[in-house]
């Protein structure tokens, strides 16, 4: 299949995913109200902490490995029983010490036992088949997975609105994971790992070396990207801010998720190129995609900054109507995830040492900024930390594949750090300009709006050699 129809796939999958845990997190916030629903994200989140713990970087091994050894089937067989059954044991841990941090909870706190692991299990495992369909290219089966999950959970939370809580929160979500479950195994053929491991000792090494550092860059990402904040939160103010938090953070996400349209298919298509020495192609697909999310991003980002806070209050209800200032600074770190396809080529080209290196760096820099800004600015403190952080990942990013390129003898243009420096600036007086002016209206939103949006498409033409549709058909003609 081509990156094209990949990417289609992998859209769908994005948007359907999005729109559901969209959906599913405005219904429980304006059912729980911002405190149980601050109860219910800390609950999830330290789920996905464990999961991500002990799944050892299988996911990532999944995505990079099982493209490259497809061509072999002896060695794939050996390299699938090797997989599977190290996703049983990740599944397992994860369970347990789901359970453990749970039952050590304050009573008012945890959920139940049943609940509990039911939930913690089949998010490991739908995880996991879903990184092996990625691997295998099956991301149609990803698409309709994804389809089954959204609905189901919708469907089965709108039945029990009245009665729900935070018990059957996770009792719904669980058994839409189950089927979910059940449709991969189906479509996949997924069958228990029977295969001798018979893998060379350079090829285990080179394995282990990549699983080690995609699992401490997949550990840091969640402590640090995903929703970081959450343990330092809870920590300095309460469970309540922790729900307000969050309610910015899921809309932002949408943001997020639109921008992740244009990479999620590309980490097997990339490493494919990069193995087969195709850097010159990868350099310019790579310089004409960056600018488009630049440009992406910044729109989304400006759109948020005028327009969210009507959107927060009407989506999630009036508890949550004093928090238009932190989704405003929340909405410029957007810009920072603009350079998801030159962290792709910097993680393979470096195998993943430079996501563990920036995710290091970039915890360090959060969580010492979280401990001084949190406690004395609040949630606005706690937003200005991740957006900083961001933002200056970003940077390093964008000039770090620069370099790799050239190193490697590719050519690879700089304009693309300068047009992310622009779009970064004038996002800033943007929201600057919004939360100075105090009862603004909607029309003196929208007049501050087409100025921006004019000033970011001018940076575009400036930044970029051809203009906008040559960049667009770079993208589109480099089947990479």
């Amino acid at each position: 299949m081509t990156i094209i129809k990949n990417t289609s796939w992998n859209a769908l999958h994005t948007i359907t995913i999005t729109f559901g845990r969209f959906t599913i997190s405005a219904l429980l916030a304006r059912k729980l109200g911002p405190e149980f629903f601050g109860v219910f994200i800390f609950l999830q989140w330290i789920v996905d902490l464990v999961f991500m713990v002990y799944s050892v970087g299988l996911t990532g091994i999944s995505t990079r490995f099982f493209p490259e050894l497809k061509i072999n089937s002896k060695k794939f067989r050996s390299f699938y029983s090797w997989f599977f059954r190290l996703c049983i044991t990740s599944t397992i841990l994860t369970t347990f010490f789901s359970i453990i941090f749970n039952i050590s909870l304050k009573s008012q706190n945890h959920i139940s036992i049943i609940y509990i692991t039911i939930y913690a299990s089949s998010v490991a495992i739908n995880t996991l088949l879903s990184s092996y369909a990625q691997g295998v290219f099956n991301f149609k089966t990803i698409a309709k997975s994804s389809i089954i999950y959204s609905s189901l959970s919708i469907m089965m939370i709108i039945l029990i609105y009245d009665k729900l809580n935070l018990n059957l929160s996770f009792f719904v979500l669980s058994l839409a994971n189950v089927f979910s479950i059940l449709f991969f195994v189906k479509s996949l053929k997924i069958k228990l790992p029977a295969q001798p491991i018979d893998l060379s000792i350079n090829e285990s090494r080179k394995i282990s070396e990549y699983g080690i550092n995609v699992w401490i860059t997949t550990l840091l990402n969640y402590l640090v990207w995903a929703r970081g904040e959450i343990p330092v939160i809870k920590a300095y103010l309460n469970h309540y801010d922790l729900g307000i938090y969050t309610a910015c953070l899921i809309l932002i996400g949408i943001a997020n998720q639109c921008i992740g349209l244009a990479t999620g298919a590309l980490w097997p298509h990339i490493a494919k190129a990069w193995d087969h020495g195709e850097l010159e192609k990868l350099s310019n697909f790579n310089d004409a995609l960056t600018r488009l999310l630049i440009l992406t991003s910044s729109l989304l980002s400006g759109a948020i900054i005028c327009f969210g806070s009507s959107a927060l209050t009407l989506i999630f209800g009036k508890s949550y109507h004093f928090s238009g200032e932190v989704l405003a600074l929340l909405a410029i770190g957007t810009l920072g995830l603009s350079c998801g396809c030159a962290n792709a080529i910097a993680q393979i080209s470096t195998n993943s040492k430079f996501g563990r290196n920036l995710s290091i760096i970039g915890g360090i820099l959060l969580y010492a900024l979280l401990i001084l800004l949190t406690p004395t600015q609040g949630l606005l403190g706690a937003a200005l930390s991740r957006v900083i952080v961001l933002i200056a990942t970003g940077i390093i990013t964008i000039i770090t594949t620069t370099y790799i390129f050239k190193k490697h003898h590719a050519q690879s243009k700089k304009m693309s750090v300068y047009y992310y420096i622009s779009s970064v600036l004038s996002c800033c007086v943007l929201a600057g300009a919004i939360l100075a002016t105090t009862n603004i209206t909607t029309i003196g939103k929208t007049l501050y709006f087409l100025p921006y949006v004019f000033s970011i498409f001018l940076f575009y033409f400036f930044t970029s050699k051809d203009g906008l549709l040559s960049d667009i058909k770079v993208i589109l003609d480099k089947n990479i």
